[in-house]
């Protein structure tokens, strides 16, 4: 009998020992890691703007249109802008406001693509756009870099619409 009885008492001290273990790790990957240059955009605390966001799906296709602003005082060196549909899509930047944002540009170009005040436009069709259910929204992620070495990450929401 104590067998058994020692043998419960070391089986209850791994599990406690393994639940604190886990509770230590998850909370330490929980949390948020930044680097003094990054940041995460919550409301309006970046000064890019969504200006438009339109998912339109077709037939095994799709387009996804975004405009975006610079509503501030500081230069956007390069950007990154990610569609959160089941087969992942993005647009990057290229060095001037008039390359737009392309996926032929992927990776982002550092340089001078949003000025204050600018406004950039970009467009994306294929699989990635064409993987979204009508009616569902879907994440957009924007990593702005700006001329100042700050990052900051922006997201919102685009609900995918049928095309005409």
């Amino acid at each position: 009998m104590n067998t058994r009885v020692l043998a419960v008492v070391v089986i209850i001290i791994i599990i406690v020992v393994a639940g604190v273990s886990l509770y230590y790790v998850s909370s330490k990957l929980g949390s948020t890691i930044a680097s003094s240059n990054t940041s995460l955009a919550i409301g309006n605390s970046t000064s890019v703007q969504v200006v438009s966001d339109n998912l339109t799906v077709g037939f095994q296709s799709g387009t996804w249109e975004i405009t975006l602003k610079n509503a501030g005082d500081t230069a956007v060196s390069n950007l990154t802008v990610y569609l959160e549909t089941p087969i992942r899509s993005e647009v990057c930047s290229g060095a001037s406001t008039s390359s737009g944002l392309s996926f032929s540009l992927c990776p982002s170009t550092p340089g001078n693509p949003m000025p204050p005040a600018a406004t950039i436009s970009g467009l994306a069709s294929g699989a990635g756009e064409g993987s979204a259910k009508v009616g569902s929204s879907y994440p957009v992620d924007a990593k702005i870099a700006y001329a100042n070495g700050k990052t900051v990450w922006m997201n919102t929401t685009v609900t995918a619409t049928q095309a005409p």
